[in-house]
C-alpha cells in the first residue's frame, strides 16, 4: 500500500470531484484501485473553532477479509494516512459553505469491498463564540477523546466502500460540530463543559477512471 501526505488545504467543493482520466500518476496499473478521503462540516451556534488532530485514516474489512465492527487491532488495516509524529490539524468551522479539505493523498488499494472507514482522531480542542466563557473565566479548553485515539472514529456509510480496478473513489464525509461537541449551558453565559462525543457520517461518494 503506498501513501503520502502533503498537508491539509482548502478547496472549492465543486473543484474536489475532478475527472482523472490522462493523469499519469501511476495508479493505472491493471488491478489497481485507488481511494481519496475528504471532509466537509455545518457552521456551529456556540463554538468559534472547534480543532482536531488526526494521525490515522484507515480501511478495514476490505477483500480477503471478514468485517468485525469491534476490532480494535491493527489486524488488516489498509492505511490511508499515517503520521502519529505529524498529526494532520484541521480546525472543522473552515470546513464550511461548500469548503472541503483532504484528509488523504490518493492512495493505491485492492479492489473489492470494504466494511469500514475509521479516522483516528488524536486530541480535540475547542474555543468558544464571543460572549460565552468556561467557569474559570477562559474560552478554550483541550477535550477528552473517547476511544478516537485508538481504534478510532469508525464513519456511518451508507454501504461498504466499493473500489473497483482502474477506478478513483472519493468519499466526502461530514464532522458535523453541532452534534460532535455538545456544549453544556450552566448560564446564557457561563458554560460548565464541552463533551467530545464523534460521529462521523458519509455525506457524498464518486467513483471516476483513472
Amino acid at each position: 500500500i503506498l501513501f503520502s501526505h502533503r498537508g491539509p488545504y482548502l478547496l472549492c467543493a465543486l473543484a474536489l470531484l475532478p475527472l482523472v482520466a490522462g493523469c499519469d500518476d501511476g495508479l493505472g496499473t491493471s488491478g489497481d484501485a485507488a481511494v481519496q478521503i475528504q471532509v466537509t462540516d455545518l457552521p456551529s451556534d456556540d463554538l468559534r473553532s472547534a480543532e482536531v488532530w488526526i494521525s490515522q485514516v484507515y480501511l478495514q474489512g476490505g477483500p480477503g477479509h471478514v468485517a468485525d465492527t469491534t476490532d480494535a487491532s491493527t489486524k488488516g488495516r489498509v492505511l490511508l494516512f499515517d503520521d502519529k509524529d505529524h498529526p494532520l490539524h484541521l480546525d472543522l468551522l473552515a470546513l464550511r459553505d461548500g469548503v472541503v479539505a483532504n484528509l488523504t493523498d490518493t492512495v493505491k488499494v485492492d479492489a473489492g469491498a470494504y466494511a469500514q472507514l475509521r479516522i483516528v482522531v488524536d486530541s480535540a480542542k475547542v474555543t468558544l463564540r464571543q460572549g460565552l466563557l468556561f467557569e474559570d473565566g477562559s474560552t478554550t479548553a483541550r477535550l477528552q477523546v473517547p476511544s478516537g485515539s485508538t481504534s478510532g472514529v469508525k464513519v456511518q456509510l451508507g454501504s461498504d466502500v466499493g473500489t473497483a480496478d482502474g477506478a478513483l473513489t472519493k468519499l466526502l464525509v461530514d464532522f458535523d460540530v453541532n452534534q460532535n461537541f455538545v456544549v453544556q449551558l450552566k448560564t446564557e453565559t457561563i458554560v460548565k463543559g464541552v463533551l467530545f462525543t464523534p460521529v462521523i457520517h458519509e455525506k457524498l461518494r464518486s467513483s471516476t477512471q483513472l
